[in-house]
């Protein structure tokens, strides 16, 4: 049986200094996450980037809500809530028409949250020329409206819900915002 040596001090208290850094990480990153605001207000009447070249004016009032809302080069999401309202607006790649797209995104609203759609949907055009479909949904005690555009290999998905009475409040503000929403491409 061999005798074990004992570690000289140097490396014991370069062991508890590692432990150290890496339990205040792990303490304090979450901290500090919690700590940030899970909202913000928006300054009204400037563009918000979306991602991947899109950007949207939010409606007035509206609050970002950072927990959900990421900013990438290729895709990304802007959330805002106007009170009880959810305005989410979000953008990813994409190769087909606008008709496809507002199919699908009329399916998934119907098969994923029972919706029920309005007979049909209409033409929008945002004020910067982007081309897309509208249309309005509903469901016991909710509504909602949604849009998609198509621009340069690129889908753009807007959706608004809340109550009845609440949403009816607050959708000039989104119709507009929806007409304020941008493509540039990046450069």
């Amino acid at each position: 049986m061999g005798v074990g040596h004992a570690r000289p001090p140097r490396y014991r208290s370069g062991s508890l200094t590692i432990l150290a850094v890496i339990a205040a990480i792990s303490i304090g990153l979450p901290a500090v996450d919690h700590a940030q605001p899970a909202s913000r207000t928006v300054t009204t009447g400037v563009p918000y980037p979306v991602g991947a070249g899109v950007s949207v004016v939010p409606p007035p009032g509206s609050m970002v809500d950072l927990g959900t809302s990421r900013f990438f080069v290729d895709h990304g999401r802007a959330a805002f809530r106007l009170g009880s309202v959810r305005y989410l607006v979000v953008v990813g790649p994409y190769l087909g028409t606008v008709d496809a797209a507002a199919y699908w995104m009329r399916e998934r609203l119907i098969l994923s949250m029972g919706y029920q759609m309005t007979v049909h949907d209409c033409l929008v055009i945002t004020n910067s020329g982007l081309i897309g479909r509208q249309g309005r949904y509903r469901t016991w005690g909710r509504s909602g409206l949604y849009a998609v555009f198509v621009v340069n290999g690129l889908r753009i998905e807007v959706t608004a819900s809340g109550s009845d009475p609440r949403l009816r409040v607050e959708l000039s503000g989104i119709k507009a915002s929806i007409r304020s929403i941008a493509y540039q491409r990046p450069r």
